[in-house]
């Protein structure tokens, strides 16, 4: 077995094992997280008149909801695609079977690029880098003059439900648009950053952890339960945050970021 030059940090092994977990249920509960894929590919064929780039990365592809939209919508000679999970490949091949393509396993964060791409994309997946203003530096980096930037993320009011109980949101990069503005290095021009709210609904409290454990999303809690201390969480969180409907919600908040290299 050849062994990684980088290995994985602490919570990048936890994010890991927790996308590892619900990989095989991820496709029929993350339909949000499929959702936000369409709609940045969406916005980045509304912001450039190029259809055809000749080398492209896809950071953190998972089961392939960006990569299909991207393949669908866009001609590219040659693909890199990333994620943490190396079952991903086996996913992927067959949304690539007619292109020339690499795989790179890992975070994205510690490997070695082979630059010269004109476009890199990103959907749902930044939230869980820790410099992200360093990641941008060095896709920016990575990228031609003129290359292009397509990246979705979350915002502050991403998952503000959970926070108000457990609050790990240290541990994860939600960023509203300005901010954006701000961590982009000024190499990469904005073309689009916006915002929109996606609310989840679920029958009982268990279901919505169990949607959060099928798409991996609860890595950054590391949350034990008692029956106490669910017992008492389901009833509170059922009491906060019910419509009128009965139906408990789940904010999610997405941020998109278009940008084009000079």
């Amino acid at each position: 077995m050849t062994m990684d030059p980088y290995p994985l940090s602490k919570t990048q092994h936890r994010v890991q094992q927790s996308f590892q977990r619900g990989f095989r249920k991820y496709n029929e509960n993350a339909y949000v997280q499929k959702q936000i894929a369409a709609r940045l590919v969406d916005l980045f064929t509304q912001n450039t008149s190029t259809p055809h780039f000749h080398s492209a990365l896809e950071i953190g592809c998972g089961t392939g909801f960006l990569t299909q939209e991207l393949v669908q919508q866009l001609s590219v000679d040659r693909w890199s695609i990333n994620d943490l999970l190396s079952d991903s490949k086996d996913l992927i091949a067959p949304l690539l079977n007619a292109s020339t393509w690499d795989f790179l396993p890992g975070a994205i964060e510690t490997k070695e690029l082979a630059g010269n791409y004109d476009l890199i994309a990103s959907a749902s997946t930044l939230q869980w880098i820790a410099d992200t203003a360093g990641l941008l530096q060095k896709l920016s980096d990575n990228l031609v003059p003129g290359g292009w930037l397509a990246l979705s993320s979350f915002g502050p009011k991403h998952f503000h439900e959970l926070n108000m109980f457990d609050n790990n949101s240290h541990s994860m990069s939600y960023f509203n648009c300005t901010d954006w503005r701000s961590l982009l290095p000024k190499s990469l021009v904005p073309k689009y950053i916006g915002q929109d709210i996606h609310l989840a609904k679920f029958n009982t409290v268990q279901k919505l952890l169990m949607h959060l454990r099928n798409t991996g999303v609860n890595a950054n809690t590391g949350h034990q339960w008692s029956r106490q201390s669910l017992a008492t969480f389901e009833q509170e969180y059922t009491h906060r945050f019910s419509d009128q409907d009965q139906k408990v919600c789940l904010t999610y908040n997405p941020v998109y970021i278009i940008a084009q290299k000079l």
